[in-house]
């Protein structure tokens, strides 16, 4: 049997296995809503990480005079600066809740509005309690202490099991029902109301259970059952595992960075917000792996040389037209052409040097961060800005891109002989398709 006969079946047999089981892994129901309805948050972390940028402008910590120095003493004191930061990162559970809530609804063909905002209000009744104050002029107020990065999990889990009672309760028509001369739009809110009521019931008693047993509320009790798994997944084994993982879903023809968004996506959601909270108290963030940190610092570097190595040392017609073509879009952080055009699945040759490229790029930068030398990534950044803008807005640290540069030039230097050799085997492929034609 001839080698590319074998790769072949090799091939099939992974995808039909493999791949099977990735895609009935992205398409559960509570997974895939969990993935799109994080997708409803971003716009949030992208303003909150403008005001970010606004309230602490990137200068030396020990600088004193001029413009910046005085805007960054003055910055956080801001109005308009803290209200867009509390507004959005400082809330970002209630906007996760309804995200969440909504995109499960659509995929049990229930009114995602309605369930958004009953999945809100449910959050709310367990989030708010144990800080709901009266200041002293009068007025009430809500702390926003299990709004932000602490309360996400939480606001997920009423998310997910608010929708999942309310399909269940609408499948066998515990409901109240009107008559059909009544408006379908007030119908749909009288059919809402049953779920909302028992979530409603449901979660204020596990609250109070909660407070009785352990002394502190649902929201707080979620946040520590969690917090081993942040722990865990913020160590240097955990964050090289799951940029890896990420390149085994492309070797296979999956796309690695939407599967991986549906299980990681959340925490590092949750570690960005966590971080710029940090930040806004005077604290030293915490997190590595946090926003595209796993992206700007591991994959998107590895793809940029792989692109320079291609138009350095490849001659043949096919691998330097795919390098001119791929330029832009790689430079804008779309490597499907890349990943496709080359390929690089099941490309036995080249996927060595990418792994290695992965992992030396994820260890570096992550004891880099870890050491404070670089600040980590706390602000959420387009995901199409190019790589080595994107290192520089998410930490606001010049020392971002100066590692960025060292790990670009180190992954071109390796992948320079893997490349030779790769397209050796291109021209002889190529050579072989036209004697046969």
């Amino acid at each position: 049997m001839s080698k590319s006969t074998t790769m072949d079946a090799l091939r099939d047999k992974l995808e039909g296995s493999v791949g099977v089981v990735a895609t009935k892994l992205a398409n559960q129901k509570h997974i895939a809503s969990l993935k799109d309805g994080m997708m409803f948050t971003l716009p949030f972390t992208l303003l909150g990480g403008i005001c970010m940028i606004l309230m602490y402008p990137p200068i030396p910590g020990d600088a004193t005079e001029g413009f910046l120095a005085a805007w960054k003493s003055a910055g956080p004191t801001f109005p308009l600066f803290a209200l867009g930061y509390y507004l959005t990162l400082g809330i970002l559970a209630v906007y996760s809740t309804a995200g969440v809530a909504y995109s499960l609804a659509k995929s049990y063909d229930l009114h995602p509005g309605h369930y958004a905002f009953v999945s809100m209000a449910v959050f709310l009744t367990i989030a708010c309690p144990e800080t709901f104050i009266k200041n002293s002029d009068g007025y009430r107020a809500m702390a926003l202490t299990n709004l932000d990065a602490s309360g996400m999990f939480a606001g997920i889990v009423v998310a997910m099991v608010t929708v999942s009672l309310g399909a269940f309760m609408t499948k066998h028509r515990i409901m109240i029902r009107m008559p059909d001369a009544v408006p379908q739009s007030i119908t749909a809110c009288f059919e809402v109301l049953l779920p909302l009521a028992v979530s409603f019931i449901l979660f204020t008693a596990l609250n109070s259970v909660s407070v009785t047993v352990m002394g502190y509320g649902l929201v707080t009790f979620i946040a520590s059952l969690i917090g081993p798994i942040l722990s865990v997944s913020n160590t240097l084994p955990s964050v090289i595992l799951i940029n890896v993982f990420v390149i085994a879903f492309w070797f296979f023809g999956i796309h690695g960075a939407a599967m991986m968004a549906s299980i990681v996506g959340t925490l590092q959601a949750s570690n960005l917000v966590s971080n710029a909270a940090a930040i806004a108290e005077g604290l030293t963030p915490e997190f590595v792996l946090a926003g595209s940190w796993k992206s700007i610092f591991g994959t998107q570097i590895m793809y940029e040389a792989l692109l320079v190595a291609i138009l350095i040392v490849c001659r043949s017609a096919r691998l330097r037209s795919l390098g001119k073509v791929a330029l832009v879009p790689n430079i804008f952080n779309i490597n499907e052409p890349l990943i496709f055009g080359m390929p690089l699945v099941m490309n036995i040759t080249m996927i060595i040097p990418v792994i290695i490229c992965t992992i030396l790029n994820t260890t570096v930068s992550y004891l880099v961060m870890s050491a404070n030398l670089v600040n980590k990534v706390y602000i959420s950044t387009l995901a199409t800005m190019p790589s080595p803008i994107n290192a520089f807005l998410s930490t606001l640290d010049f020392r971002a891109v100066i590692l960025w540069f060292i790990l670009f030039a180190a992954n071109i230097v390796i992948f320079l002989p893997f490349m030779r050799v790769y397209d050796k085997q291109v021209e002889a492929e190529d050579a072989a398709a036209n004697e046969e034609g």
